[in-house]
This record gives structure tokens, sequence and C-alpha cells, in this order.
């Protein structure tokens, strides 16, 4: 996700508030954008703080994600070492803050081509509470 930024900023595809300004994406983050975008979803969606979702995402996460992003979201899991690029560190502030909540969503359920980041064959609320349940827990702003 770190390499999406530049292109992000590059890409015709790309619209205003899916970025932090001066935040470059990586390629690969700007190719899930624009696939996003063809796909129609709407990569500004707000997120639910509900106590079931975060409880959901929660126990997913702790499933399906721990193993590449680490339990504290710092992209130190044990498979980490045999992804390239890197697995996100989600408690980068600065590199989170800088992708729209709808997208961060988007590449949950549906991966990042060229990356470790595969299709996790999540439903679109699953995607959703993981989502919550790392900005609430280790994103923090």
């Amino acid at each position: 996700m770190h390499a999406l930024l530049f292109l992000l900023a590059l890409s015709p595809s790309v619209h205003a508030g899916d970025t932090a300004p001066g935040f470059s994406p990586d390629p690969r983050e700007a190719k899930a954008l624009a696939k996003a975008r063809t796909d129609g979803v709407d990569v500004q969606v707000a997120l639910p703080r509900r106590a079931e979702a975060l409880q959901a995402g929660a126990a997913t996460y702790a499933s399906r994600c721990t193993v590449c992003h680490g339990a504290e979201s710092e992209g130190d899991g044990t498979a980490a070492v045999a992804l390239h690029p890197a697995p996100a560190d989600f408690t980068d502030v600065a590199r989170w803050d800088a992708t729209s909540s709808g997208l961060k969503r988007w590449i949950i359920a549906n991966g990042i081509a060229g990356t470790g980041m595969a299709p996790m064959g999540l439903s679109g609320e699953q995607a959703t509470d993981v989502l919550a349940y790392i900005e609430v827990n280790f994103a923090q702003h």
C-alpha cells in the first residue's frame, strides 16, 4: 500500500479526498482505487462504530489478518518476512490518514494485485467491521 500513494496523486482516476494532500500512493494502490471506482464502489463511506461490529471485526482480524499484519497491526505478523512489499503498518498515522475509508474497505475485501494482500473472501460487512476495528484500536489520530 505504501507505493500506491504516489500514483494516486498522479492518476486521473483519483479524486480529491481519496488521499491526503501531499501523500503519494503506490501504483498498485492507484490501480486498486481505479478498480474500486470501476466496480462502482463509494470510496468515501463512513464506518459504523457499533459494539457488535467492532467485536466481529476483532474476531475476523484475529483469524484472517494477524498472520501478516501482526497482533498490534504493525505489519510484523509471522508471515510478514516472506511478503514484498511488506504488509501495511496500520499504526502509521500519516499513511493511514492518506487513504479514504472506502478505499481501505475495498482493499480489505479485494486485496491489491501484485502484493501479498490477497482477496480475503470477506463480505462487504465483514470488511467494514475489520476496518472499523483497525481504526478504533490501531490507527490512532
